[in-house]
């Protein structure tokens, strides 16, 4: 970790609250700033506003594009600094990323009343392009837990994650992080598939990121050069999520107090005017083996409207074969 950030003295906190109530833009940093200078300066404004409980300093952090494609936000501001009613003790964070275009998410893990909680933000830094889109586009918080990849901070992660390079995805979320319902749980995953896809610059190396660090580390050979395969289906990086979606499922079992999760979802997907079925098996939370929590199957096969071809009842029987006891293998499904 580095260096444990402490609360701002009341003097720069009030100063920071002033200066937020009419700015989204992060206060004057020099040239070469660094990304990590970059993020803590957005952090202590963040900070100054939750100590303050000020949620129009708060809202004003964000970008005008995030504000208006946000839901329910002034209700959800108040979610947020409810986390904090005594405001924030300390923060600190040990990673960053950048994509390069000025579009950062960051994770803090910060101390507030004698419990931990993680928080996560993307933010826009710079746009000479739009100015709208300078500012906060994503913000929250979950209980802290060890492991990012499940459970509420798995939920949080994706959802921060998913935020496109210019937040112009017309189905990502903006605003304040809330728990998500099973639907925008699965849509959040699809999201963060279909930003890999559709990225010039990624490869399949990507994702195979997005899969759990047991289906990596024990199964790599079952899914790598499949992974290949499936990339190379969509060489014009531009998949896109149609009408048609099979309801998602959710797997669970909880026993002695450990919960295991498994989301199952299938949608349909077009790229170079073709359209595809996509499904995956997403363990959400498993508190038993935290390894086995992020991506663990993903399946590819040609849509039909009847919906009923060789193909699709394949690739719609492999998804059902995946249990919450991870007793199928991880794998990679193609169908042509």
């Amino acid at each position: 970790m580095g260096s444990m950030k402490k609360l701002l003295s009341g003097v720069v906190a009030l100063f920071c609250v002033v200066l937020l109530a009419s700015c989204h833009g992060l206060p004057f940093l020099p040239p070469g700033t660094s990304d990590r200078d970059k993020a803590d300066a957005r952090m202590e404004q963040i900070a100054a506003a939750v100590n303050a409980h000020d949620a129009a300093a708060l809202k004003a952090l964000f970008s005008a594009n995030a504000l208006e494609k946000a839901t329910d936000i002034d209700a959800r501001l108040e979610y947020f600094l409810s986390f904090f009613p005594n405001g924030i003790l300390s923060w600190d964070s040990d990673s960053l990323w950048a994509d390069g275009r000025d579009l950062l998410k960051v994770p803090y893990k910060v101390s507030a009343d004698g419990q931990d909680f993680w928080l996560a933000f993307a933010d826009s830094t710079d746009s000479d392009m739009d100015p709208d889109n300078v500012g906060l586009y994503a913000l929250g918080v979950s209980p802290w837990a060890e492991d990012r990849n499940s459970g509420d901070a798995g939920s949080l992660f994706s959802w921060v994650f998913a935020v496109p390079i210019d937040g112009s995805d017309e189905e990502s979320d903006s605003g304040i992080y809330v728990p998500p319902t099973v639907s925008e749980l699965s849509l959040q995953k699809l999201i963060l598939i279909l930003n890999v896809l559709n990225d010039e610059d990624k490869d399949a190396t990507w994702l195979r990121a997005l899969f759990s660090n047991y289906a990596q580390l024990e199964h790599l050979a079952q899914i790598d050069d499949e992974l290949d395969e499936l990339y190379g289906l969509f060489p014009e990086h531009d998949v896109r999520q149609e009408d048609s979606q099979i309801e998602p499922i959710v797997r669970e079992n909880t026993e002695n107090g450990e919960k295991r999760s498994l989301l199952l979802s299938t949608y349909r997907v077009s790229s170079a005017g073709v359209d595809y079925w996509l499904s995956f098996a997403y363990i959400t939370e498993n508190t038993v083996n935290p390894k086995e929590a992020g991506l663990y199957a993903i399946g590819v096969a040609p849509w039909t409207e009847s919906g009923d071809s060789a193909g699709e009842q394949a690739l719609f029987a492999w998804v059902d074969s995946f249990r919450v006891d991870a007793s199928v293998p991880p794998g990679v499904f193609i169908s042509q």
